[in-house]
């Protein structure tokens, strides 16, 4: 957003952002049409920049690109790291984001594993909100029949990730222009969509509905 304060950024990393180190950033911001990097409306919470970054730079990704919230701290960063954004980017083994490919940054299960969203539910669980809509948005979002829909999600909240550039790759462009124009149509809320995103990462970028 325009009112976050990203300063913590060069703050608490700048001795391994460029020149000093080879880490750059992009950030987005999602509610200013005049900033130098945004998106095209303020939907899907995170999920839009996140696409608009992938779209905007899938010609010229760096080697592992870090998808992150702009907070300082957040309650869904890792405990051992006193919910420091900075620490989990400076403790980040890339060796073992190469190696993955896909790696999710929150190292606790709860919220999200090992059983979490359920597509084929019936009843409304407020904890779980988007649940019975994840359904028709996985057929709509990855063009498939309602068989091809797993019968279970589940990964590490809260979108949060590290990812090889040849696994973004792994999906053509205009895939990733689909899964934005579905957030700019969707009538779903931005909440809503936000969080059915939130379970869609590890399909898109790892293959596995279970991560």
């Amino acid at each position: 957003m325009d009112y976050t304060d990203n300063k913590w950024i060069h703050d608490e990393l700048g001795d391994v952002l460029r020149p000093h180190g080879d880490l750059g950033t992009a950030i987005y911001v999602v509610n200013n049409k005049d900033a130098p990097l945004h998106t095209p409306a303020n939907k899907g919470h995170e999920a839009m920049a996140y696409l608009s970054y992938i779209i905007d730079f899938y010609d010229s990704l760096p080697d592992i690109s870090i998808f992150m919230h702009g907070h300082k701290t957040a309650w869904h960063n890792n405990d051992l790291l006193d919910m420091s954004s900075s620490a989990m980017v400076r403790y980040l083994s890339r060796e073992k984001v190469q190696q993955d490919g896909y790696m999710n940054l929150r190292c606790h299960w709860n919220p999200g594993c090992p059983d979490h969203l359920h597509p084929f539910a019936t009843e409304y669980d407020e904890d779980k909100s988007e649940e019975l809509l994840i359904k028709d948005a996985w057929m709509q979002v990855f063009e498939v029949e309602e068989s091809q829909v797993p019968e279970m999600l589940a990964q590490p909240c809260c979108s949060q990730f590290a990812v090889t550039k040849e696994r973004i790759r792994d999906l053509p462009k205009e895939k990733y222009e689909h899964f934005r124009d579905w957030l700019l149509a969707s009538q779903l809320t931005d909440y809503v969509t936000g969080r059915i995103f939130e379970y869609f990462w590890q399909y898109m970028l790892n293959k596995t509905p279970v991560l």
